[in-house]
């Protein structure tokens, strides 16, 4: 599993839905951020299929074959101006292993896209990289 370092920011632009958190754990928010990323990856070509909730936050799935392929995103400690997002690729072992994974390839390319929206959006402030 490859896994792009988290981009952490600050927004005013994605409201609470009242309940929200009730499909998440209490306090983590993200519906609204998640249903934006979606809409503008989508603009950008970027097969986003649907949203989808975790306890964590919110997730986008990606059409990707052969490998999984999603963007995760929350709130910060309840807040509800602060923000993370990353994007995940699952590779296959066999294609790792015969050199032919290209999902390292393609979670760079979604990151790069996901930096890009978030830097081109006046609303979205303090973006800053959170390596593991």
């Amino acid at each position: 599993m490859a896994r792009s370092a988290r981009l952490l920011f600050k927004s005013t632009m994605f409201p609470i839905q009242p309940g929200e958190d009730q499909s998440t754990n209490p306090g983590i928010y993200g519906k609204t951020l998640a249903e934006w990323l979606m809409r503008e990856l989508r603009q950008r070509g970027v097969p986003a299929i649907e949203v989808d909730s975790e306890d964590f936050g919110w997730w986008i799935e990606i059409e990707s074959k052969p490998n999984s392929m999603a963007v995760y995103c929350g709130s910060i400690d309840g807040e509800t101006d602060a923000w993370w997002v990353m994007a995940k690729a699952d590779g296959r072992i066999l294609d790792r292993i015969l050199k032919r994974d290209q999902s390292r390839d393609r979670l760079e390319n979604l990151y790069a896209q996901l930096k890009s929206i978030l830097g081109a959006e006046a609303r979205i402030t303090e973006i800053a990289v959170e390596q593991d």
